[in-house]
């Protein structure tokens, strides 16, 4: 899926779906495409208003729509998935981490290694250090980092498809 913004007096905006949205964060990469945006508006947006694969986390009017891969956190270390997650076959390329503040999403990172990969932890400096960063093509929220998953040591032969999603 992708989303278009275009620029108005106010900000950004999006129609998704027939609806328009103001978005206020939108992280987009050639490899990924877009995988996550800040939304809000009159009418809720809904998991059957994107594509699948996608998840919706919204409170009231505002939201965050994230795809839902990159963000697989227990594929580090072959968890099954959580409650209304697809379960993946293969580690996605990159995972992704983003947050209000640019110590939040660091924060997310050594978290989610202490937690989830915690043979890694001494090379948490050096895994921060070499995430790619994503701006936020509205200017509004700090970088997302992306994570490669070759860079932790999750480079397996990508042999089988994922299963279909949602």
């Amino acid at each position: 899926m992708e989303l278009e913004l275009q620029q108005t007096a106010q900000g950004y905006i999006a129609l998704i779906n027939g609806k328009t949205f103001g978005i206020t964060a939108h992280y987009r990469t050639n490899a990924l495409g877009t995988f996550a945006f800040v939304w809000g508006g009159e009418t809720p947006l809904l998991i059957t208003d994107l594509a699948a694969g996608w998840k919706v986390i919204r409170s009231g009017k505002f939201g965050f729509a994230l795809l839902a891969k990159p963000f697989a956190y227990y594929m580090a270390n072959k968890d099954e998935p959580p409650v209304g997650w697809s379960k993946y076959k293969n580690p996605p390329p990159y995972y992704a981490f983003v947050g209000p503040t640019q110590r939040a999403v660091t924060a997310q990172i050594r978290t989610w290694l202490a937690i989830r990969m915690p043979n890694l932890t001494e090379r948490e400096d050096e895994i921060v250090q070499s995430a790619v960063a994503v701006p936020d093509a509205c200017g509004n929220w700090p970088d997302a980092l992306l994570v490669d998953s070759k860079s932790l040591g999750q480079d397996e032969a990508l042999i089988e498809e994922d299963d279909d999603e949602e």
